[in-house]
């Protein structure tokens, strides 16, 4: 049996990068600031906003059919999951598909509460939450893990 190749990603200020084992590279010129400054309109987190955040990164997904080719698991170096998985996740180092529906479902259902939680200078972090929640559930990854440089 063939184990599909893991790709590697990072979500920057204005460019999204992945490559893989095979040394194929991807870059799309949109990052988490543009994403925001195209969704986040006010300094609360609101359920308006989320849902523009979500309708922006599934057109920057479904835009790149490259992007299909990404299954299965993926990893980063990003210290934006770091921080998320502090908030959102008990600090753990892989995340599956079933905790990111269920870390996603809760901070919507607890909106009022994360607006106090993450304030406007760290808006990146719910961004990039939503991000790799978008692409976990489009590109139907299973696992998204954190790894030192």
């Amino acid at each position: 049996m063939i184990t599909p190749p893991i790709f590697e990603f990072s979500l920057q200020p204005h460019i999204l990068l992945f490559n893989n084992k095979q040394g194929a590279n991807l870059e799309i010129p949109c990052g988490y600031v543009d994403i925001q400054a195209k969704s986040i309109y006010s300094d609360d987190i609101d359920e308006a906003g989320i849902e523009r955040l979500i309708l922006q990164i599934e057109d920057i997904i479904e835009s790149n059919k490259q992007l299909r080719l990404i299954k299965d698991s993926v990893i980063t170096h990003d210290q934006l999951l770091m921080q998320v998985s502090a908030i959102f996740f008990n600090a753990k180092q892989n995340i599956s598909i079933t905790e990111m529906e269920h870390g996603f479902n809760n901070f919507i259902d607890h909106l009022s509460h994360y607006n106090y939680v993450i304030t406007r200078d760290k808006i990146n972090i719910v961004t990039y939450f939503v991000f790799v929640r978008e692409l976990m559930h489009h590109l139907q990854i299973q696992n998204i893990g954190f790894m030192q440089k």
